[in-house]
């Protein structure tokens, strides 16, 4: 496999440019308030082929992988107390905002509260022609707030890695994979981009099949992801202790078959509707099929004496306000987005603020 040289010389076997252990301090994004996250050290320089050579034994002499990390930061561009997350080269030379900020990307300089939450290497030829740096979100099949969000992009452009690995330890991110999946609606499109990429970049990149085949199946990863992001998401919006759904019945007999059932409703809903429905019309469908699973989840909860009346309505209430809350902040967001590339960071407390005023589109919730 090849690997350049910091001075772009030549191949170097033996070239590491120190990729740190991922042993990342989530704390300040997974629960709590802001902390700051771990100093990544210094900075290299920005050469824009710095490549660490992985797993030679399998892949063609001509196959560039390209170190990358994700990273989260707090934000409350869809529920307040949320995060951020964007994709950013290890020698910082190309960054991939996913609609928000970046690496650098801050008014008040670089920002100390970001938290790493993945890393691994990109097949690189591939990951330029499927998400160019200079692109915003368009070119790996994101609408933004009608097929994914922010977590989703950069859940798209991970998929191009020889690990698998995801943002799903970022605050929120499992709200938005209840809502939209962990890789965003349109799952075939998404499969023809990077089929398509694939194939432009084989012409030069020497890939195998093997190689497209293996990313092709992270895109149909197990409903089991999604029982799992379905409990995170209604720690959150719920505001309930996570021990309180910790029930293998709850799963077995409830969980599973309703979100196989909501996982193949939405994609289908997605693909006859979305090109026609006005963006917070269609979310009030898919917000309104979430609340009646949480619903009837929190009376099977009830029925069963894993949590009492009172708790039920007080659950039942905190999810209705915050999805409600959500569908109008995503309704507020899209055409922002779509004029300038990037959300409002602080729209989720805009709408908050605003609530009793009837200044924004509101979900019939």
């Amino acid at each position: 496999m090849k690997s350049l040289t910091p001075d772009q010389t030549g191949p170097d076997k033996d070239f590491d440019p120190g990729l740190p252990d991922f042993n990342p301090d989530l704390s300040g994004i997974i629960s709590g308030g802001p902390k700051p996250g771990p100093d990544p050290g210094p900075v290299p320089p920005p050469f824009p082929h710095t490549i660490i050579p992985i797993k030679p034994e399998h892949l063609h002499p001509d196959v560039l992988l390209f170190p990358l990390e994700a990273y989260a930061i707090p934000s409350n561009y869809f529920l307040r107390d949320g995060s951020h997350a964007f994709v950013v080269s290890l020698d910082r030379s190309f960054c991939w905002p996913c609609a928000g900020r970046c690496w650098y990307d801050t008014s008040k300089g670089e920002d100390k509260t970001r938290v790493r939450v993945a890393a691994g290497s990109a097949f690189y030829d591939w990951l330029m022609l499927f998400h160019p740096p200079e692109k915003l979100y368009d070119s790996v099949g994101i609408l933004f707030g009608y097929n994914g969000v922010c977590h989703t992009i950069a859940n798209r452009i991970l998929l191009v890695c020889v690990e698998t690995i995801d943002v799903q330890k970022a605050k929120q991110a499992d709200v938005s994979m209840a809502l939209f999946g962990k890789l965003g609606l349109g799952k075939e499109k998404l499969k023809q981009i990077l089929t398509n990429t694939f194939h432009e970049a084989r012409k030069t990149a020497g890939y195998e099949e093997s190689i497209l085949q293996a990313v092709l199946a992270k895109v149909d990863y197990p409903i089991s992801e999604d029982v799992a992001a379905w409990h995170g998401a209604m720690v959150e919006i719920c505001e309930m202790p996570a021990a309180q759904l910790d029930h293998a019945d709850l799963d077995q007999v409830f969980l599973l078959p309703e979100l196989k059932t909501f996982v193949a409703f939405r994609e289908d809903f997605y693909l006859n509707n979305a090109s026609k429905m006005e963006q917070f019309e269609f979310q009030k469908v898919l917000i309104l099929k979430m609340l009646d699973i949480k619903d009837r989840m929190l009376e099977y909860l009830r029925d069963h004496n894993y949590i009492t009346p009172d708790e039920f309505k007080l659950y039942a209430k905190n999810a209705s306000k915050k999805l409600r809350l959500g569908s109008a902040t995503l309704g507020l967001q899209e055409p922002i987005v779509s004029a300038t590339g990037r959300f409002d960071e602080e729209m989720a407390l805009k709408v908050e603020r605003s609530e009793a005023t009837g200044e924004y589109p509101e979900c019939d919730c």
